[in-house]
């Protein structure tokens, strides 16, 4: 997957797996929504404050003012595009740009600037100078030299700067698909029509490397082709790597003797977007360093959970950990792994833990320490950010890669574990939990003691089952021996169904949270919708036929006993 940045957008071409998305920004005005393309959805690195898009909204829900801003949904913007951000940051308020003096003055309007140009050699005024005297960050330092460059106007009789005319017509390019070729002639054409002394570019060169200083950087990390360890910090010279002994690039028979060398072509590539320098340059841009606060902030229902803030686990997290998570700059993550993870031959399974330790290793230093060190353009001010990791949204088989725990046999569910078993069915051939879910009932529940409607003669008179907490999951991986084959734990499918212990639990507040991984609403909703109306009218993926028929009368047998 390869990702380009510019501004706070991001423009997305699936090519190979890799462990994340940047987050993106908050819209300029909260009420205005965004349509979506689901149809290629990947893996986003959300954080928790209201996030940039929404679905589309009726036309009442869009004339009365929003509540809150829009939550972005997963999934691939149409508009998510490399154009489409140089846009948002041409068209956006003006910059708020400190003065030499120390008094912070907004820069003047594009058309009192028409005309003005920076001197060669004019020193740039950068957030330093405003109401601090360290040293400037040097991501914000650069980001808004770049930005404060390209607000030259395009001519001196018009009001459009190079940077909007760039933008726009890149978008043009992107949306109408125009090759490079015809994007090259369509600039001869326009400057033409331009007076003489305009800074059109004048080929795509040109233009992208005017917009190249807006991005953000990435890394390439060479992996196994197995998917079994990263190349990196001790391992970063090896070879071959060190679980499976595979070559970390191409072999080749250069000089025909039968013996292949190592090319330098890496067989596996991961292309990861470092995470806290996209949510600084969240804070660059004054309306939405305002709306990344809107979690402690923000106007809510006192009576609806309207956002994750809203709930148990997120306050509670705020209570354990109030210097930090409790600051209102500070940002949770929320990890979404929907359509993200290939499948097929080459499918990573539980080795997509591999993949994501450059990001487990980056929110252990967004929290660890003083934080990172941001510059809030809304209030012009350097500060100390945490960032935390919430919880992260995927189906259940998905769970499984994160969480560690096999979604598969007789105890499926990772949050009761070994507290509810489940049985086998002899024609499905799968297992099943029927007759279960009545122990989660309260004590005097009407169904508890129903001896018709589920197994005939069950009474269920036992408490309701209570989770481990992560403390007590802690221990547990802990105490878990490694097979000695290598794979795997001992006692696997006889005591526990642990499959490996994932690399969230290096951040050194996991433990502690109350809802680390969640089940994404959609699978549910379509899951169970599907299997009814499949089972209504008869469909070829009808639930309804004689061997769950079978299974139902063996289900239904009955017990006369009580749990």
């Amino acid at each position: 997957m390869r990702i380009r940045s510019v501004g706070t957008r991001l423009s997305l071409k699936t090519r190979c797996p890799i462990s994340l998305l940047a987050p993106c920004a908050p819209p300029s005005h909260a009420g205005r929504t965004r349509r979506l393309d689901l149809r290629r959805p990947a893996l986003l690195l959300l954080p928790a404050p209201p996030l940039c898009y929404s679905p589309p909204l009726p036309a009442a829900a869009v004339a009365a003012p929003a509540p809150h801003p829009p939550l972005l949904l997963a999934g691939r913007p149409r508009c998510c595009t490399v154009a489409g951000a140089a846009t948002r940051a041409a068209r956006s308020p003006p910059l708020l740009l400190p003065t030499v003096a120390g008094a912070t003055t907004r820069s003047a309007p594009r058309s009192s600037r028409a005309g003005h140009h920076r001197e060669e050699g004019q020193e740039v005024e950068t957030p330093q100078d405003a109401e601090t005297s360290e040293d400037p960050e040097e991501n914000t330092k650069e980001y808004y030299e770049a930005l404060f460059a390209s607000q030259k106007p395009l001519h001196e009789n018009t009001e459009v700067t190079q940077l909007d005319a760039i933008a726009r017509l890149m978008a043009l390019k992107c949306h109408r698909n125009l090759c490079r070729d015809g994007f090259d002639e369509l600039l001869v054409i326009v400057g033409s029509l331009l007076p003489k002394g305009h800074l059109l570019p004048q080929n795509f060169y040109y233009s992208t490397k005017l917009l190249s200083d807006l991005k953000m950087s990435s890394q390439q990390i060479h992996a196994c082709p197995k998917g079994c360890m990263l190349f990196r910090e001790e391992h970063a010279d090896t070879n071959y790597c060190i679980k499976c002994n595979s070559s970390r690039y191409f072999e080749v028979d250069r000089n025909g003797d039968g013996q292949k060398r190592q090319t330098t072509v890496a067989k596996n590539i991961l292309r990861y977007l470092p995470v806290l320098p996209r949510i600084q340059r969240l804070f660059m841009t004054e309306d939405t360093a305002q709306q990344m606060r809107w979690a402690v902030e923000g106007n809510r229902y006192t009576d609806k959970m309207i956002h994750p803030s809203d709930g148990t686990a997120w306050k509670n997290f705020v209570k354990k950990f109030p210097l930090k998570a409790g600051d209102p700059r500070s940002v949770a993550i929320a990890i979404s792994t929907d359509g993200f993870n290939p499948y097929g031959p080459k499918y990573p399974g539980k080795n997509m833990n591999v993949y994501l330790e450059p990001l487990v290793d980056d929110l252990v230093r967004g929290w660890e320490g003083r934080g990172i060190r941001t510059y809030d353009a809304s209030k012009k001010e350097y500060f100390d950010m945490y960032v935390w990791y919430h919880t992260s949204l995927h189906d259940l088989p998905a769970r499984a890669l994160f969480c560690g725990w096999c979604t598969h046999g007789k105890w499926p569910c990772p949050q009761c574990r070994q507290a509810v078993t489940f049985f086998w069915l002899n024609k499905g051939g799968k297992y099943s939990c029927f007759d279960e879910a009545r122990q989660f009932l309260e004590r005097r529940h009407a169904y508890r003691s129903d001896v018709k409607s589920f197994k005939k003669g069950r009474v269920v008179r036992g408490p309701k089952p209570i989770p481990k907490t992560g403390t007590e999951i802690k221990a547990e991986l802990d105490a878990l021996k490694p097979s000695p084959d290598g794979n795997g734990f001992l006692g696997y499918g006889e005591t526990h169904q642990w499959t490996h212990k994932p690399c969230l639990w290096k951040l050194p507040y996991f433990e502690f949270l109350e809802l680390p991984h969640n089940i994404d609403v959609m699978h549910t909703e379509k899951n169970i919708s599907e299997a009814i109306w499949s089972t209504i009218v008869d469909t070829e993926k009808t639930k309804d036929n004689i061997k769950a028929r079978i299974d139902q009368e063996m289900c239904q047998l009955d017990e006369g006993s009580e749990h």
